[in-house]
């Protein structure tokens, strides 16, 4: 609770809110001011791919992209539970040295889980008769994955301005070079995929330096995997879930109907994109500075420095949200151009989406503090119970109504994933055991 608003003042309440609330931003803001820097960097880089690719190329084409990158992100889900989230809760406690050799330790298991999961994204794309880039498709993967570890790995200890100059490589000069190549008339999924792929590499190169890697013991290996298991079992569990609740929707479009629908959702779903990465960054920041804030503080101040962070997001992300529910249709002819009348038609559902985008945001906080708390059994739940919603309600109105039903689906699914989130973080009254160290010491 604010004091304020329970002081004896006669100042009016709506002067007390007003104070407290501007002393609460000014305070979250000078914390956050990196962490905004650098999601905006990653936010503009993904954005203006997306657009670029989907102003270059056919609606079917584009669905095509959409289909790929979905299971790319699924498979990056994947890697983030076992590596990236035991990475950031246990490296946010470990001094300097103690980081390196994790984040030398989190190298060596990305390359392992990539083998599986490379071989996996390479029957996702003969499935969808892509064969013809499954090399530059799955190099992109690997790459984008070693790069985010780097990256998560200054993440662990907040900084986030050391970040920025290989998040600029990776997706500033990414979206440079399909300009490029999209003016040039050789914008293409294969030069799309072969930039993702070179940018990433030249991005994990300079935060390599830049963390400076430690020395791995191997008799550490064991105990690290072990740990990282028991950190992130519930976090994979949950993201196997998706599964169901989003590769679902996308291949009940492409198998049930055809790209296009894919593409069709793709438009609705990229105008998200430019502030897509400020729920990871809200995410990134919440999960180490809860994890701290417990360590030293206790469950009550932890939630408190959460919902700082979460609002901070909020506030950020609402005016755009706003722009977008009152001019759907302008918006989306200013992002995909003319060459695309027919995605005009998608203004109402972009509407629609806007709600279950705001949902979703309050939900992933909700999660982030959950895990920052060391309660990843938390997000299992609550992608079960999305999942579920997806599979009995969400799936079938895909498959009888195509994207209608994707998008009305998708929405109810959303609104059970954040009463779920909210309901748990709410209802947690005793913290469960406190992250410890990892075994990279």
């Amino acid at each position: 609770m604010i004091p304020e608003l329970v002081s004896l003042s006669p100042e009016p309440h709506w002067m007390i809110l007003r104070r407290s609330l501007i002393s609460f931003f000014s305070v979250a803001g000078k914390k956050s001011f990196w962490v905004l820097a650098d999601q905006a960097t990653v936010s503009c880089g993904n954005f203006a791919t997306a657009i670029l690719i989907g102003r270059a190329i056919g609606s079917a084409q584009f669905g095509a992209y959409g289909l790929l990158m979905e299971v790319y992100l699924f498979f990056n889900s994947l890697q983030s539970a076992l590596v990236v989230y035991p990475l950031t809760l246990r490296g946010a406690v470990l001094d300097k040295a103690g980081l390196q050799r994790l984040a030398s330790v989190c190298l060596v298991l990305t390359l392992f889980l990539c083998v599986p999961l490379s071989l996996a994204m390479a029957g996702t794309t003969v499935i969808f008769h892509q064969s013809g880039i499954l090399l530059w498709v799955c190099s992109a993967m690997v790459l984008g994955q070693i790069q985010e570890t780097l990256r998560r790995t200054l993440l662990a200890h907040l900084q986030f301005r050391d970040a920025i100059p290989g998040d600029a490589i990776s997706y500033l000069l990414q979206a440079a070079i399909l300009f490029v190549l999209m003016r040039s008339g050789h914008l293409n999924l294969a030069t799309a995929f072969v930039t993702m792929a070179a940018t990433s590499a030249m991005a994990a190169v300079v935060q390599a330096f830049q963390i400076g890697l430690g020395k791995i013991a191997r008799h550490h290996l064991p105990g690290i995997v072990a740990d990282f298991w028991h950190v992130g079992r519930w976090i994979l569990y949950s993201n196997l879930a998706l599964i169901v609740a989003s590769l679902g929707y996308n291949w009940t479009l492409a198998l049930r109907w055809d790209t296009t629908q894919v593409a069709y959702l793709l438009v609705i779903v990229t105008p998200m994109k430019v502030v897509n990465p400020l729920i990871a960054a809200v995410a990134g920041v919440i999960v180490p500075s809860v994890s701290r804030v417990h360590h030293h503080a206790g469950l009550h101040p932890a939630k408190l420095a959460g919902l700082r962070y979460a609002a901070l997001g909020f506030a950020a992300l609402a005016p755009y949200l706003l722009i977008l529910l009152i001019f759907p249709a302008p918006c989306i002819r200013l992002l995909f151009g003319k060459n695309h009348p027919e995605y005009l038609a998608l203004a109402n559902y972009l509407r629609i989406f806007i709600a279950t985008y705001t949902l979703s945001y309050l939900a992933n906080v909700s999660l982030a503090c959950l895990n920052g708390l060391g309660n990843s059994r938390a997000s299992f739940i609550t992608t079960i119970a999305n999942a579920l919603v997806s599979a009995a309600i969400g799936l079938p109105l895909a498959y009888w109504l195509g994207l209608k039903g994707v998008i009305f689906g998708g929405f109810l699914a959303t609104a059970t994933y954040f009463l779920f989130a909210a309901w748990q973080l709410i209802a947690l009254r005793s913290s469960p055991p406190g992250a410890q160290t990892a075994g990279a010491n």
